[in-house]
């Protein structure tokens, strides 16, 4: 089974568009890097099945090979991390391919998940193929991206943990979905959208009114995406509820 994601090298102060192809056999579990990757890139095997797993879902037994192309270009940096992972998730079942067109993902992750800042995300920007109309990067890296995409029409969306970042895969029709529906949650918590559907408590903040019947047919992981959402959206709360549930210390 072959899955595939975009993202860009960095060479030098010049940024070039690369595919990732992933791909999943029979055979002993092993994780094999071609395309000219360094030594940060091929230990993006560790660090990316440790994140998943980390994360709650399963990692893909047996052979998996990673192909960077075009491989004559040199690939350096560990910002391979999201978009490799994304296209293991797609051969674990957890997203879907299609739901990944158009787009490309740069960052780093930890062995929790999270996703952390690169260097050159300006180049690597400039470098993106003509057919990217959304990028997902770490949110230290949201403002920088957003000045390289300037004069072309590509959406950039900061990511926090991965189990956010695969929303697609967990409910949400699009990846932009969950924002949508955190930024009106918080909107209705500021009093701006007609309704005070959240209310602040000291233990954080808890959801009631039109919110509440919009959110009781999603499925836990779809709200816990949501509540990861509305928990960096919100910097100072330490939980967020929805429909009774408790979300607090998300990763």
């Amino acid at each position: 089974m072959l899955a595939m994601t975009r993202t860009a090298a960095l060479s030098g102060i010049d940024g070039t568009a690369v595919t990732v192809e992933v791909d999943s056999s029979r055979g002993l579990p092993s994780f094999h890097v071609v395309g000219m990757g360094d030594s940060g890139v091929k230990e993006a095997g560790d660090r990316v099945r440790t994140a998943i797993m980390n994360s709650g879902y399963d990692y893909p037994k047996g052979r998996i090979t990673v192909n960077l192309y075009p491989a004559w270009i040199k690939k350096k940096g560990s910002h391979y991390d999201f978009p490799i992972a994304m296209a293991v998730l797609v051969l674990s079942g957890v997203i879907k391919q299609a739901h990944l067109e158009n787009k490309a993902f740069i960052g780093e992750m930890t062995l929790e998940g999270r996703l952390i800042p690169v260097r050159g995300i300006l180049p690597m920007m400039k470098g993106m193929a003509d057919d990217i109309k959304e990028v997902f990067v770490p949110k230290e890296n949201v403002k920088e991206a957003y000045l390289a995409a300037r004069g072309r029409n590509i959406k950039i969306a900061g990511k926090y943990p991965l189990t956010f970042s695969i929303g697609v895969g967990q409910g949400a029709e699009t990846l932009a979905e969950s924002e949508q529906i955190a930024r009106q949650c918080l909107d209705m918590a500021l009093g701006r959208g007609g309704d005070q559907a959240v209310v602040k408590t000291d233990s954080g903040f808890r959801f009631f009114g039109g919110v509440s019947k919009g959110v009781e047919k999603m499925s836990r992981a779809k709200t816990r995406i949501i509540a990861s959402a509305l928990q960096d959206l919100i910097m100072d709360s330490d939980s967020v509820f929805i429909m009774g549930h408790r979300f607090g210390d998300l990763d």
